[in-house]
């Protein structure tokens, strides 16, 4: 089976099921399926053979399309990128705006208070501002690291993670969802690069060229030797 037939069924199967409803993510797979398009467009190519052709000038056509088409991928694999931390902006913004985690002007006094309280305490201060929805002080705790707030790193990033759960669950589904499709669509793409780059020699394709541009000049001479009138 062609390479591309199993990315296909990849794309199709486990891919478009999972994230191709989604705005955040339906984007990147269709343009991972457009590129593994051309890849099969490219074995396509490789094993049609003119029979008119020598072995030699099949190649060099094949390696002349692979080439453009590496070019493209890198295009694609640029565009891919760009959108995805657009995306990832954006869904981050609307994350924040939703769990309303914009520190207001009282977010050192808090960051204070809960400082000057014992551990237990603190703890305790923090769980109930969790419980309650408490946006003000949740936001100055999550903007801060330990050395500000005297609450373990790790403990702030569960409770925030916790908190963006509770209060926009869609927007972090689409999120999760787009770094996961982010990793699995960057080793897919670096796979039909590889594949691509595969189909020919860089080496082969610049002799190929200079032999053909050395053979069209030398056509051309030879035309434009035709084309001398006879001395009389």
């Amino acid at each position: 089976m062609k390479r591309s037939h199993l990315i296909e069924q990849q794309i199709l199967t486990r891919w478009m099921p999972k994230y191709g409803r989604s705005t955040a993510t339906g984007d990147i797979c269709r343009s991972v399926l457009s590129a593994n398009m051309a890849l099969e467009a490219l074995e396509n190519v490789a094993t049609s053979k003119n029979p008119m052709e020598t072995d030699a000038r099949h190649y060099s056509k094949v390696a002349g399309f692979a080439k453009k088409l590496a070019e493209k991928n890198t295009a694609v694999k640029t565009e891919i990128v760009r959108f995805s931390n657009l995306t990832r902006e954006r869904l981050n913004q609307e994350i924040r705006d939703k769990a309303r985690l914009a520190p207001t002007t009282h977010a050192a006094e808090i960051r204070s208070v809960l400082r000057g309280l014992a551990y237990t305490d603190r703890i305790k201060a923090v769980g109930s501002a969790f419980e309650k929805g408490d946006a003000a002080t949740l936001a100055a705790i999550f903007e801060a690291n330990e050395m500000m707030t005297g609450i373990p790193d790790d403990l702030r990033d569960r409770w925030q993670e916790s908190h963006q759960h509770k209060t926009c669950p869609e927007l972090v589904k689409d999120l999760e969802a787009l770094n996961s499709l982010m990793e699995e669509a960057g080793q897919t793409v670096n796979l039909i690069d590889q594949t691509v780059q595969g189909a020919f020699d860089p080496q082969f394709v610049r002799d190929a060229e200079e032999a053909e541009k050395k053979s069209n000049e030398a056509d051309a001479k030879f035309q434009a030797a035709l084309s001398e009138p006879i001395n009389q």
